[in-house]
């Protein structure tokens, strides 16, 4: 799964710079994504205490349910009907905060169900998965990028949709319960 999110974001995501600098001019672009990755990185934060506090699998689901509908609503909106940069903006914003809200519950999952013994290994393999589909999804992306960004989006929704499911049907809670709520919120 992880394999696929991360081919399916490197195909549209370089490439959202490209778009906004098309839109917007290379200055006001390089800004606009600055916001994005700033706040990306304050909502993984958000997304770690959440993930210990309720849980890595609602933060999952609740975040790709969100980038299926993020993915669509950006297809619709750079469609052959439809063209609106700014709304296209927005939702790439919304879409990189979910992105990044899920990141630690993804991370502390791979903790959670793994031994210190297997943790090496499967960190080795998440390292070489994490790189083949960075190359595999920019190549991807650079050669749909020009003419194909809407049917590239439309493939990226319904990817992020078997995701949701994948995730709903197969993955269980992996929080340990030895985690005292209490402790992690103070203010109870």
């Amino acid at each position: 799964v992880g394999f696929f999110q991360r081919l399916i974001n490197q195909m549209i995501i370089p490439f959202m710079a490209i778009y906004l600098a098309n839109h917007f001019g290379a200055i006001n672009a390089g800004i606009m994504m600055l916001c994005v990755i700033l706040s990306g990185v304050l909502v993984s934060f958000y997304g770690g205490h959440f993930s210990d506090l309720k849980g890595r699998r609602p933060i999952l689901l609740i975040s790709e349910f969100a980038n299926f509908i993020i993915f669509l609503l950006i297809a619709i909106v750079n469609s052959p009907w439809v063209s609106s940069p700014m709304i296209t903006f927005l939702l790439y914003a919304v879409l990189n905060a979910f992105i990044n809200f899920s990141k630690p519950a993804l991370n502390a999952m791979i903790v959670d169900v793994s031994t210190p013994k297997t943790r090496k290994e499967i960190y080795t393999i998440n390292y070489w998965t994490i790189n083949l589909s960075f190359a595999i999804g920019a190549m991807l992306g650079a050669f749909f990028y020009h003419d194909y960004f809407f049917e590239v989006l439309l493939v990226a929704s319904i990817s992020t949709l078997i995701i949701f499911f994948i995730y709903y049907l197969f993955i269980s809670e992996s929080k340990p319960n030895s985690i005292n709520d209490e402790n992690l919120n103070p203010h109870n």
